[in-house]
């Protein structure tokens, strides 16, 4: 389980059916009267700046976690093979 929180949303967003923005707002507070009236809270909004950040962060602490069993592999004179084994076992399925 990943450690690393989600940035912050920059805006926020209603969704119309037909799938283009309804109404948006940086703050969420300037939606409530669109929210009460559909019954639907909005959507929280990511730059991609944001995302790449995210995600660069997501795998460089799961490639840590990874170099660290293989050092522990190491330690205890297992396998490359075993350790990739490992590796492999923490991948979400």
């Amino acid at each position: 389980m990943s450690t690393v929180k989600m940035p912050g949303p920059v805006a926020y967003a209603h969704i119309a059916k037909d799938g283009f923005i309804r109404m948006w707002s940086k703050e969420k507070t300037n939606l409530k009267a669109v929210t009460e009236s559909i019954g639907k809270e909005p959507i929280a909004l990511i730059t991609t700046d944001q995302a790449e950040a995210y995600k660069d962060t997501c795998v460089r602490e799961a490639l840590e976690e990874a170099a660290g069993l293989c050092d522990r592999f190491s330690n205890r004179m297992m396998s490359a093979e075993e350790c990739a084994d490992a590796i492999r076992a923490m991948i979400p399925k």
